[in-house]
């Protein structure tokens, strides 16, 4: 079908040579208008007005266990801290992202920092994440849908919870000291990128 399209146009060009011969013609000319394009970058961006993007309900001691303080869907904290915990308890944590309004279509990416092995275990969200890599030290995790422009929710909890090893290692005094629970979002945009798989190797976990 193409090379039968190929063929009529050069023979058209070849009729019009043919006329041209022999007679005078005074060639027929125009102009368009000039047609400006404008490109522009898409913008991706988490929610300044949410944290830079990342923030957890407020908690509170209740009934000696730590809740959420906030209510549902709400929050208001950029980090929390936890005191007079007991070995194998479960305390409310909940890391929530959120994509700014205005942003493109993303793929979202998670890095979370903490010593699994001698702490704590966290309850991760597997309805909406996928842990991807998981190392000595941190899990990173992939939102496994796209947060799209149109979506009338934009937020999504990483993790719902974390529970306290029943063995926790003190040192010689009998002290234990938590280390800190980091968390990192990042966002890249979803055109080109089919797959969380194709995003993912775009994305510095540094």
């Amino acid at each position: 079908m193409k090379r039968a399209k190929l063929v009529t146009t050069f023979g058209a060009v070849a009729l019009i040579g043919a006329i041209g011969i022999g007679s005078t013609f005074a060639y027929l000319s125009d102009k368009t208008d000039t047609v400006k394009n404008t490109f522009t970058v898409g913008d991706v961006s988490f929610d300044d007005d949410f944290g830079a993007g990342l923030m957890e309900s407020e908690v509170k001691r209740e009934d000696g266990k730590y809740v959420d303080a906030d209510g549902e869907n709400t929050w208001t904290s950029t980090g929390n801290s936890y005191e007079d915990l007991a070995p194998a308890e479960t305390v409310y944590k909940d890391p929530t992202i959120k994509i700014a309004d205005d942003s493109e279509d993303a793929w979202v990416f998670a890095k979370v920092v903490y010593d699994s092995a001698y702490y704590a275990e966290i309850e991760w969200n597997t309805t909406e994440w996928k842990i991807v890599e998981e190392k000595d030290g941190y899990v990173i995790l992939a939102k496994t849908d796209i947060v799209k422009e149109d979506a009338a929710v934009k937020t999504s909890t990483i993790f719902t919870s974390v529970t306290l090893v029943t063995d926790l290692p003190a040192d010689e005094e009998g002290n234990v000291t938590m280390p800190d629970i980091t968390i990192s979002a990042y966002a890249i945009q979803a055109a080109g990128f089919d797959t969380y798989e194709a995003a993912m190797s775009e994305v510095s976990f540094e």
